[in-house]
């Protein structure tokens, strides 16, 4: 496991599942699996689960903004390649 994704189950914001790297969120239970090592898990929950209530909680509403609003833009390049 990535030295990030184990930091971060370790603070709570994702529990294992069992099954190589899928982790679930405890509060939304979105699940995120297929982890980069340049992956940061809030932004990978907030891009995915933007509207998750422990996301809402923690960040900024601009943030969560910008954050899916710099995927869809990534994505439509890729769509476009």
């Amino acid at each position: 496991m990535k030295p990030l994704l184990e930091l971060t189950v370790k603070l709570v914001l994702f529990t294992l599942t069992g099954v190589y790297d899928n982790v679930c969120c405890f509060t939304c239970d979105g699940g995120i699996r297929n982890w980069e090592s340049s992956d940061d898990p809030w932004i990978q929950h907030c891009r995915l689960f933007p509207d998750c209530p422990y996301v809402r909680q923690q960040m900024d509403e601009d943030i969560i903004a910008l954050v899916r609003a710099t995927y869809e833009e990534i994505d439509n390049i890729n769509d476009v390649n």
